[in-house]
């Protein structure tokens, strides 16, 4: 499986760079233990540089903020509401906590409307009060309720809407845990009927 393919291409890397001393590797993933172990082994310790997320994102929030007061400003019918409410890309910015990926994923959502007020009250709602990357799964759900809102797929004229979903979901979570392409396929002829 992937999972044991991870470690031994890991463990190959380091010892590559044992041999090459010149070799230099940059890595990155979460912190999954199936990595972790292989970078926390003895005698790989001495060639691994380990650098949490969650250590160095107040050095990275500085660059999400201008990001995000370069990018939004340009976003059509933004440039106004944020001149009159800077707070509100502050306190996004914030939110962001230092990851790209958040500030990337919010612009996004911003540019799906042209109703600022509307997106940046959304975005700002969000509780946030996770640690690691749990504020961006809260941002991802609020993305998926904004394209689908609930209220409207319980209504019994999206039946369409709400199956086309369940069936999207249901395949992105079989892609997810990494099943075989032919077995989602296999899996998926009947789940637009589930």
């Amino acid at each position: 499986s992937d999972r044991d393919l991870i470690p031994k291409l890991l463990q190959n890397l380091v010892e590559l760079v044992r041999i090459l001393p010149w070799l230099q590797v940059f890595v990155t993933s979460r912190p999954e233990p199936h990595v972790m172990s292989t970078f926390t082994a003895p005698g790989v310790r001495d060639y691994v540089h380990h650098r949490d997320l969650n250590d160095t994102i107040d050095e990275w929030a500085v660059d999400v903020k201008r990001y995000l007061e370069e990018t939004v400003p340009k976003i059509a019918h933004y440039h106004e509401y944020v001149q009159h409410n800077p707070r509100d890309l502050e306190r996004l910015a914030a939110r962001a906590r230092g990851l790209f990926i958040y500030a990337r994923v919010a612009v996004r959502f911003l540019e799906t409307s042209h109703q600022p007020e509307k997106k940046f009250e959304q975005l700002l709602s969000l509780k946030n009060t996770g640690k690691g990357l749990q504020p961006l799964d809260e941002l991802y759900l609020q993305v998926l309720e904004s394209a689908y809102p609930p209220q409207t797929l319980q209504h019994p004229g999206y039946a369409d809407e709400r199956m086309g979903l369940k069936s999207f979901l249901q395949v992105f979570t079989l892609a997810y845990w990494r099943f075989p392409p032919q077995h989602i396929a296999f899996l998926s002829l009947n789940l637009s009927e589930a």
